[in-house]
């Protein structure tokens, strides 16, 4: 009978071993997943700039054309804005500094808008009594939006070229574009 009570305690010890090492591989792969998965949030990126200049860091969740230390705002061109927010997986707005007005001419190309998340994409909402414009210069689409959800609200999109269709906004396979208060026009 000792003998039976001896493995008796030495399985129960070799159980309580088990689930400790179970528990703790369990507890391990929770806080890797927890810590490795950064969780999306919605950007709001306030356009202060009219020039056509990219975003200097991307997937940042800043949009600055240069780089500035953190907390500090940098210069965001719309060009900057919609690169930043194609990086984010979440649905993003883009605004306009008050008093914000003029052009934005696109030196450099279309400005795309991705598919980044289910859902809304981005939305663009141009200043209040908007009196800005963004234009394609005549050498370029002005918008390309692909399969993504996008708003745009208070542009004047103009001065867009293509070869195909979709001069002022080429409207891509799978998109949904909701255009409010602009005017799409000399595309």
């Amino acid at each position: 009978m000792i003998g039976s009570a001896a493995s008796k305690v030495t399985w129960v010890g070799r159980a309580r071993t088990l689930a400790f090492w179970f528990l703790a591989l369990l507890v391990a792969a929770s806080v890797g997943v927890l810590v490795g998965t950064k969780p999306a949030h919605a950007d709001v990126f306030r356009v202060n700039l009219l020039d056509d200049v990219g975003d200097a860091v991307l997937g940042d969740h800043r949009c600055t054309t240069e780089a500035v230390p953190v907390g500090t705002r940098g210069n965001c061109t719309l060009r900057a804005a919609v690169e930043e927010a194609n990086a984010n997986d979440a649905s993003d707005t883009i605004t306009f500094s008050s008093g914000l007005s003029g052009t934005i001419i696109l030196t450099l190309g279309q400005l795309a808008i991705t598919d980044d998340v289910t859902g809304p994409d981005l939305s663009i909402e141009g200043p209040e009594g908007s009196g800005l414009t963004v234009s394609g210069n005549n050498n370029s689409e002005v918008f390309a939006i692909v399969g993504s959800e996008a708003t745009i609200d208070r542009i004047t999109i103009t001065g867009g070229s293509s070869a195909g269709p979709g001069a002022g906004i080429y409207n891509g396979g799978g998109t949904l574009l909701t255009l409010t208060n602009s005017t799409v026009s000399s595309n």
